[in-house]
């Protein structure tokens, strides 16, 4: 029984990890067009995404990392959901053409 319980829960973990891959993955468009591609990258913005500090703190980014750079590109493929969502695209100024469409 624990066998099954076991291969049940790594079943539902790769479920996880495979929707958290495809989430980035529609991200990386926009990813390359505003920082080149590098999820981490710190200076006057944070992250590929291109998070100032304010913005990452206002759509709840602290609950990740304390900047953008620090956190996973999983999570802040979910900060950019809630700025595309409250914002909208033109949050990310020439490159919201590649700012992908919310999912269903």
């Amino acid at each position: 029984l624990d066998i099954v319980a076991n291969a049940v829960h790594q079943a539902r973990q790769a479920q996880i990890v495979a929707a958290q891959v495809a989430e980035v993955a529609r991200w990386e468009g926009l990813i390359r067009c505003e920082m080149g591609g590098d999820w981490h990258i710190s200076g006057p913005v944070h992250s590929g995404l291109g998070f100032n500090n304010g913005t990452w703190t206002a759509f709840g980014g602290q609950e990740f990392a304390s900047d953008a750079g620090k956190a996973t590109p999983y999570e802040q493929t979910i900060i950019a959901s809630r700025v595309r969502d409250a914002v909208g695209a033109g949050a990310w100024n020439s490159c919201w053409i590649y700012v992908p469409p919310k999912t269903p």
